[in-house]
């Protein structure tokens, strides 16, 4: 029809002016779901920097985009359960398959390896040193075994996939460190605001004087955890846990109490 037509010479006339469109496709039973949108848009939209009117190249939902072919009212309730279009649209936008561009999908391949060798950084450590590896090693080790991260498989799976090939480039072991934290009542309202980010609680004491609280911490996460500490109290707590000779910093006395530099003994959890 007329309509069809003039969706279709719309299409046809982005491609022959050189303007480029991307599509979304979701697909429910046999038949495909289209929604165009403007180039290299859908990855900000998705992250909440776009809304969707600017992201959308046009309000129309297809079942043939290269043929003006739309989908019928009857074909939208069957498979969405709706005939609202907006509604469709931004069901299509959130989970819809989408054909990267190559701008786009390279910068997902290093976004995916800055997240592995982060994931590295503050999971693993050195078997014998028990310290971090630092991330230039880490990702030296990830070019010798030509790491080509996969963009749908979660870090923490591409990290087992390759750990054999990893192994033989740097030494690793998984593990965290348990140990006791205790904080004076004067420093809780600002420690406690910060400490889920760097450490899981596994328990707490109330004191006269303050708090004694149990902590797993991955070794990643010790530095800045200290340095947080340190910034909210000026150096008054106390951290025991076993092995902070080998995780703390020099020039904060490896760190167990914050002003004494007294080592105290905790429990090392392997996994």
């Amino acid at each position: 029809n007329k309509k069809k037509n003039n969706i279709y010479k719309m299409i046809k006339k982005e491609y022959t002016t050189g303007t480029q469109y991307q599509y979304v496709k979701v697909k429910r039973d046999k038949t495909s779901f289209e929604v165009l949108v403007k180039p290299e848009t859908l990855l900000p939209y998705r992250d909440g920097k776009l809304s969707a009117s600017k992201t959308l190249f046009a309000e129309e939902i297809f079942t043939n985009h290269s043929s003006g072919e739309k989908a019928s009212e009857q074909e939208l309730q069957t498979a969405f359960g709706t005939t609202n279009k907006s509604d469709i649209i931004l069901e299509i936008l959130k989970d819809g398959d989408y054909q990267l561009s190559t701008k786009e999908r390279r910068e997902m391949v290093e976004r995916k390896r800055h997240e592995t060798i982060h994931y590295i950084h503050r999971n693993y450590v050195h078997p014998k040193t028990k310290r971090p590896h630092t991330s230039t090693l880490i990702e030296s080790a990830l070019k010798e075994i030509r790491f080509n991260p996969e963009l749908h498989v979660p870090v923490d799976e591409l990290v087992k996939k390759n750990y054999s090939k990893l192994v033989e480039q740097l030494p690793l072991k998984k593990c965290s460190l348990e140990g006791n934290l205790i904080l004076k009542h004067e420093y809780l309202g600002k420690c406690l605001s910060f400490i889920p980010n760097y450490c899981k609680k596994l328990g707490e004491k109330y004191t006269a004087e303050g708090v004694e609280m149990g902590v797993e911490i991955v070794p990643g996460d010790f530095d800045p955890f200290t340095q947080a500490l340190h910034q909210a109290t000026k150096g008054d707590y106390e951290l025991k846990i076993e092995g902070m000779e080998a995780l703390g910093k020099e020039d904060e006395g490896s760190t167990t109490k914050g002003k004494k530099g007294k080592k105290g003994k905790g429990k090392k959890k392997r996994r």
